[in-house]
C-alpha cells in the first residue's frame, strides 16, 4: 500500500511540475546579445500549422519591437438634416500598423526558436524566439530602438 501511495504521489508531483508554465511566459528574457519575443497559436482550426503560426506571431512581435510605422486615416463627413443652417458632422480616425516586409524576411532568416510550451488545458502552443543583436547591428537599414534597455535581472532562465 505504501508503494502504491508513494508511486501515486510521485506521478502527481511530476504531472504538476510538467504542467507549470515556463518563466518566459510571465517575464520576457533580456540579454545584451539577443532580442526575445513570444508567439502563440491555437491548434483548433489548423493543427498542422500551429507551430508555424506561433513562430510567425513571435516574428511579428520582434518586427514591431524594432520598427513599426503607424498609418492614420482620418474620415470626415457631413450629414444634411434638411434644415438650412443645421447638419451633423462626423469625424473618425483609423490606425493601422505597418511592418516592412523586408524586416519580416530579415527576422525570419536570422531568428531561432529557443523554447516551446503547450498549455495542457487550452492546448495553445507558445514559442520563445530570439534574434541576435549583432545581426541587426550588421544591417544598416534596421536599428534597435533607443527605448530598449538591458536589465541584467531579466537575463534568460529558460527551461
Amino acid at each position: 500500500m505504501k508503494k502504491i501511495t508513494f508511486t501515486a504521489l510521485i506521478f502527481f508531483l511530476a504531472l504538476k511540475v510538467y504542467s507549470q508554465q515556463p518563466s518566459w511566459l510571465s517575464i520576457l528574457p533580456q540579454a545584451k546579445d539577443f532580442l526575445y519575443a513570444v508567439g502563440a497559436s491555437s491548434p483548433y482550426f489548423y493543427p498542422e500549422t500551429t507551430k508555424a503560426k506561433a513562430i510567425e506571431d513571435a516574428i511579428d512581435e520582434l518586427a514591431r519591437t524594432i520598427e513599426v510605422g503607424v498609418k492614420v486615416k482620418q474620415i470626415n463627413w457631413f450629414e444634411d438634416t434638411g434644415s438650412l443652417f443645421s447638419g451633423l458632422s462626423y469625424f473618425t480616425e483609423e490606425y493601422e500598423e505597418e511592418v516592412d516586409t523586408s524586416l519580416l524576411n530579415f527576422i525570419k532568416a536570422n531568428c531561432e526558436v529557443v523554447s516551446e510550451w503547450r498549455d495542457p488545458k487550452s492546448r495553445i502552443l507558445y514559442v520563445l524566439v530570439r534574434l541576435p543583436v549583432k545581426s541587426i547591428s550588421a544591417d544598416t537599414s534596421f536599428a534597435i530602438p533607443d527605448e530598449f534597455i538591458y536589465d541584467p535581472s531579466l537575463r534568460p532562465i529558460i527551461k
